[in-house]
């Protein structure tokens, strides 16, 4: 039986540290089927844009109001309310407004195979002043979730 419940362990707004400790966390109970999962909250068009350069297979997903999908076919909802990986994000800034923060996500990749893309994507030297949150979270052995979150 697992926990999927993941607590934050450690918050901090240095990025680096964030990731180093991520990483020490994962090593205890990591095995071949552990996962590394990666989110952050982006506040303007300049970074989703620029994270999505970075991380193009990323999910995006912006603010939405019930209003904006009731009644309307899926396929005719605005890419931003449905959700769309980086190369799929509208290109005119109007398609932002009322959708800020944007949201990034990506899921269930082996460990040691996005963190660096992440923190780099998101700007570590850059620090946090666009971003309200970053996430790294992992799952091993059991089922146990070790979750960093830099703001």
């Amino acid at each position: 039986m697992s926990n999927d419940i993941a607590y934050p362990v450690f918050r901090t707004p240095d990025l680096a540290l964030a990731l180093s400790t991520a990483r020490r966390l994962m090593e205890f109970g990591r095995c071949e089927y552990s996962e590394v999962s990666v989110y952050a909250e982006i506040r303007s068009v300049a970074e989703v844009r620029r994270v999505a350069k970075e991380l193009p297979e990323g999910w995006f997903r912006g603010q939405a109001d019930c209003l904006d999908v009731d009644g309307v076919p899926l396929e005719e909802q605005p890419a931003l309310v449905v959700g769309v990986q980086g190369p799929g994000l509208p290109a005119d800034p109007a398609a932002y407004e009322g959708r800020l923060p944007v949201e990034c996500e990506l899921y269930d990749q082996p460990v040691g195979s996005i963190e660096d893309a992440f923190t780099a994507a998101i700007g570590a030297e850059r620090g946090l002043d666009q971003l309200g949150d970053a996430v790294l979270a992992g799952r091993a052995r059991g089922g146990f979730s070790r979750r960093v979150q830099a703001r």
